[in-house]
């Protein structure tokens, strides 16, 4: 595949030291689709919690070296492009994996601390960071909700996975597995509830983060903060992936699924509510029951989740993407 003759120099606010979501896998795969590019994080010492403020460090160490500025785009995360100036010489792209608007708005209501959190923190940033910038959403979904909140110049960029790190499904002992955090958004009780509907069925849920889990059902097991080479074997394991998030961007997991061979039960939220016949069940409440009985049908189907990626998400079809959001600048 030819990639696309442009110099991409990524000021990060994440590392790529350790892989841990949708984000780092995205800018991790930019050097598959543009000729070349660099990047410019923050120090590994740093340990603020706040992006901005990471974001903030990265655009200094960017600053200071001058040869940085050989380049025909600048891209960035999220609201880690907040601290470009209004009049950078050099056009700049600003990749929403996810936004807080829509996280706010998916997980929280008014009542809850988390809300106000980031409505008064976190989304004057993320504003901030999509003006005078080429915006890049990783699925239409959250393309609609950066425009419902202003944002102008949106594209669509999917992200799509390393299929050499992914294996098929070859044990003959199948589970169902939930990879993410043990937490509410990403629908974790709802995975629990399901497990214990179905004390027939093997389950393992690969955690990743510092929640503490505890008085789980016998048939789920728990597997933390795997290293990602691991996780072939993981998916081969499998048989079916539950994923009851209640907000998305793009879910780099559900790529790597269908890659897998695995047909995936999700929620309308990330890539779901654009796919079609996709191998799987889209689920719209988040109730076990549901979850449940969409589990017994799934077992009972044949999908080709891997002829999907391949048709939909496949290298060629992200640069094709690419290559149409940075049309102006090739």
């Amino acid at each position: 595949m030819d990639k696309l003759p442009l110099k991409i120099h990524v000021i990060s606010q994440v590392r790529l030291d350790r892989i841990a979501g949708g984000a780092e896998f995205f800018i991790s795969q930019l050097p598959k689709f543009f000729s070349e590019v660099e990047y410019t994080f923050p120090s590994k010492e740093s340990g603020s919690s706040a992006e901005y403020l990471r974001a903030k460090e990265a655009w200094n160490i960017f600053y200071g070296r001058k040869e940085n500025m050989d380049c025909d785009a600048i891209l960035t995360l999220g609201l880690g492009g907040w601290a470009a100036p209004k009049d950078l010489p050099i056009p700049r792209v600003n990749v929403f994996q996810g936004n807080w608007f829509g996280f706010r708005d998916h997980c929280y209501n008014p009542l809850q601390k988390s809300w106000w959190a980031i409505t008064l923190r976190k989304i004057r940033y993320e504003k901030l960071s999509g003006r005078n910038a080429i915006n890049i959403a990783p699925s239409h979904f959250i393309g609609a909700i950066l425009k419902r909140e202003g944002m102008g110049n949106i594209n669509v960029v999917h992200n799509t996975p390393n299929v050499k790190t992914v294996a098929k499904p070859e044990s003959t002992e199948k589970k169902v597995i939930f990879v993410g955090r043990a937490t509410r958004e990403k629908g974790f009780g709802i995975f629990v509830k399901t497990a214990i509907l179905n004390p027939d069925i093997q389950f393992t849920a690969v955690l990743f983060g510092k929640n503490t889990v505890k008085n789980l059902p016998k048939n789920i097991q728990l597997l933390h903060d795997l290293p990602h080479h691991e996780m072939g074997e993981i998916y081969s394991q499998a048989d079916v992936l539950l994923f009851p998030s209640r907000f998305e961007g793009n879910s780099y997991t559900v790529l790597e699924a269908f890659a897998s061979g695995l047909p995936v039960i999700g929620t309308p939220v990330g890539l779901f509510p654009e796919l079609r016949d996709f191998p799987g069940i889209m689920v719209n409440e988040w109730k076990a029951q549901r979850f449940s009985s969409a589990l017994k049908e799934v077992r009972r189907e044949k999908y080709s989740p891997a002829d999907f990626l391949q048709m939909n998400f496949s290298p060629e079809t992200v640069k094709a993407e690419w290559g149409n959001a940075l049309r102006d600048l090739l």
